[in-house]
């Protein structure tokens, strides 16, 4: 392989896991702050219940498309959500410091907070969790 069609190659890795990950976050949050606003369940409850839903859709998404089925289905999805797991507590660490300061509404705490999740996720994923 020439060193051009890698870099393509990991450009287009990195913009699949980009783009799943911009719908989860999406989902995260609109599922948080739904359950926040429109059913007063408490944050943290509505922030963990986000979690998982995005968490399902971005596993999927990253198996199918992102990584093109290329690693071991139950050990990608054990190791994702290793990785989810650690992500999720970050992204709590951030709320909970959100929170405490009180600076924004909870809605935009969430928000914020959810924000962190794909940076940690792309570099465990792409070094570990999908690979074959």
């Amino acid at each position: 392989m020439k060193p051009t069609y890698v870099a393509i190659q990991e450009v287009m890795v990195f913009a699949r896991f980009f783009m799943v990950g911009i719908f989860a976050t999406l989902i995260h949050m609109s599922v948080a702050i739904l359950l926040i606003s429109q059913f007063s369940v408490a944050i943290f409850v509505a922030n963990l219940i986000a979690y998982l839903v995005a968490f399902f859709f971005a596993f999927s998404g990253h198996f199918i498309w992102t990584f093109e089925r290329k690693a071991n289905f139950p050990r990608s999805l054990v190791r994702y959500f290793v990785i989810s797991i650690i992500a999720f507590a970050i992204n709590n660490l951030v709320l909970l410091g959100l929170v405490k300061k009180g600076l924004f509404p909870e809605t935009f705490s969430v928000v914020l907070a959810a924000a962190v999740i794909p940076l940690v996720s792309f570099t465990a994923s792409r070094l570990w969790g999908f690979k074959s």
